[in-house]
């Protein structure tokens, strides 16, 4: 029987100015077609100029600077159309959205797509996700330590390039075979559906983050942003400026 882990995935992942998923804005995104057997993978980065007169936020992460984006970067508007007509195309049961903490990427381009006028990924198609992060913390809670990307690469024995980490093309591989690697490594949940398997991963999402949220409040630190919500958070009648 051919799996989720045996077909094809979506990568995909985004560099932003900061980590305000209502406020700031996506300068790179990029999408990774995964197919199930050869040719290799096929990406396709966008770059974002968003007009910013100021220095770019994020630059020690991204290192993308604002004469870079100037000269490279295009049109938001036009760009993210661009991205959502390719995602929506893309992504169904049978092939994957994968990512990283995907909470934040999916978020952030829902809130650029609204500030920028563009029908945002929720409207076009039904998502159907798999989470490097949620996976990883479902297969193995209680190990110690981080669990951001580079440190999944680590533990799952991928090879991670410094000189490449923090681009938005390297973080969506890497993501992917990291998620790829789970399915392999736990055969239990590489034999379920990907519909079965998001389902698991929304409920997994709201157990993980009501204990972490009563570890912060048991520290005495805040618990903001620590919803459960997954993959996507809504928006909420506050966010006047989308």
């Amino acid at each position: 029987m051919v799996t989720w882990v045996d077909g094809p995935m979506v990568g995909f992942d985004c560099e932003t100015t900061g980590v305000d998923t209502e406020r700031d804005l996506i300068l790179s995104a990029s999408v990774i077609n995964i197919p199930r057997t050869a040719p290799p993978a096929e990406t396709t980065e966008y770059l974002l100029h968003p007009g910013l007169s100021d220095p770019v936020g994020g630059q020690e992460i991204h290192r993308m600077t604002l004469p870079f984006l100037k000269e490279n970067g295009c049109d938001p508007a036009e760009t993210l159309e661009a991205l959502c007509q390719v995602l929506s195309i893309m992504v169904d049961e049978q092939t994957p959205l994968v990512g990283m903490n995907l909470p934040f990427d999916l978020t952030m381009l829902d809130r650029n797509c609204r500030l920028y006028g563009v029908a945002p990924l929720t409207d076009r198609c039904q998502i159907f996700a798999l989470d490097a992060f949620v996976l990883d913390k479902a297969v193995d809670p209680y190990r110690k330590g981080k669990r951001n990307l580079q440190a999944l690469a680590g533990q799952y024995r991928i090879p991670w390039d410094d000189d490449t980490a923090h681009t938005s093309a390297a973080d969506a591989f890497i993501a992917a075979r990291v998620v790829w690697r789970i399915g392999r490594l736990y055969p239990a949940l590489g034999s379920l559906t990907v519909p079965q398997l998001h389902q698991l991963q929304v409920e997994w999402k709201q157990k993980q983050d009501a204990s972490f949220a009563e570890y912060l409040r048991k520290n005495q630190k805040p618990t903001e942003g620590v919803d459960g919500l997954w993959p996507i958070r809504p928006l909420l009648p506050s966010n006047a400026r989308l």
